[in-house]
């Protein structure tokens, strides 16, 4: 498997902005050096999509039973591992 970058990335100060603001999310893409449209984001919360839907970036819903969205989401997985897997065979 080729090396995948990334991270967690979160709030540095208490009154950083919060999602569905993305501020975090253009940050930790700039730290990357990628531009928006070659990352992915991997969330399980309406806020995290739109954060990422703002910020222009892929959003892979993590269980989508729970999404509130007012459009479906594009991307789903039933849970992690099948993310993990798919990073695996890359």
């Amino acid at each position: 498997m080729g090396e995948l970058t990334g991270g967690v990335h979160g709030r540095e100060r208490r009154d950083s902005p919060l999602m569905p603001d993305p501020h975090r999310i253009r940050q930790a893409v700039a730290r990357l050096g990628a531009r928006p449209d070659r990352c992915l984001m991997i969330g399980t919360g309406d806020t995290e999509w739109e954060a990422a839907r703002a910020a222009r970036v892929t959003f892979v819903y993590v269980d989508a039973s729970s999404f509130r969205g007012h459009q479906d989401p594009e991307l789903t997985s039933s849970g992690l591992l099948p993310l993990l897997r798919a990073a695996q065979s890359l």
